[in-house]
């Protein structure tokens, strides 16, 4: 009880906190407003985190969006969780472009769909985790769901199977031969074999924004470096999601960010 109770008051705000745990178990749904998109608080920690903490911390992630995709463009959210961006970006690319939303763990893709019903948006949704190999792999079913990942060591207790595909499988079917303008990837260490499942669709990618973890990335035998150098390789440019550029040499990722890789033209 000592612990619930040190963990309430270290919030910003306790008692917003408090409501967000509370109102799910109560049957109690309230909808935020997500930069104009609406999001169920439901029982994931994402949603809770948004409804507890506003979406200041998100205003980054919001920004990419609609710097990145214009009405008719195409955009693949692998990693969806609850759908916040996939709604941001299919709202941004309407109904003559393509959103796909991408969710491995069944409890978020449920209120992954529920976001997209409730905004009445048109999206591809669809519930696999995305590698570099197809077949039913380990994933972990933590109560922090923003968290949960392809357990390829087996260091997760009570694990799922899920199903795993690659994006070069998956995305001819949906787009045809159209272009990616934003590729969103944020699979907590495992973005590198996304990468190398997308080899061939990666050419008609513009613009790749990735999360980036030292540690999350090591845990599957992979270093930041690797991570860098296949877009790199593959033609892109890197920078912070800001536009500042990324001095790869001497840039350090223990602490979990994001960055952009841009195609060079």
């Amino acid at each position: 009880m000592f612990r619930y109770l040190s963990i309430l008051l270290r919030q910003p705000r306790p008692s917003r906190f408090l409501l967000s745990r509370l109102f799910p178990r109560l049957g109690f749904h309230p909808v935020l407003d997500y930069f104009g998109v609406k999001i169920r608080l439901g029982k994931s920690k994402l949603s809770q985190s948004l409804y507890a903490e506003g979406t200041e911390q998100r205003v980054e992630d919001a920004r990419v969006i609609a710097e990145s995709l214009l009405p008719g463009d195409v955009f693949v959210d692998v990693g969806a969780n609850i759908g916040a961006l996939s709604c941001l970006g299919a709202r941004k690319v309407g109904e003559k472009g393509i959103c796909v939303a991408i969710e491995a763990h069944p409890r978020a893709f449920c209120e992954l769909l529920q976001n997209i019903q409730m905004n009445r948006l048109h999206v591809v949704a669809l519930m696999s985790a995305i590698g570099d190999k197809k077949g039913f792999v380990r994933f972990s079913d933590g109560s922090a769901d923003d968290q949960n990942k392809v357990d390829a060591a087996g260091h997760c207790g009570g694990a799922l199977s899920v199903y795993m595909t690659t994006l070069d499988s998956l995305l001819p079917e949906i787009i045809g031969g159209r272009r990616v303008k934003l590729l969103k990837i944020d699979v907590e260490g495992y973005e590198y074999f996304v990468l190398k499942g997308a080899a061939k669709i990666l050419d008609r990618v513009d613009k790749v924004y990735f999360e980036i973890s030292q540690r999350m990335l090591m845990e599957n035998g992979v270093a930041p470096r690797q991570l860098l150098d296949l877009l790199i390789s593959r033609g892109f440019s890197i920078s912070c999601p800001d536009g500042a550029p990324l001095d790869i040499d001497s840039a350090t990722f223990l602490e979990t960010r994001n960055l952009v890789g841009a195609r060079i033209k």
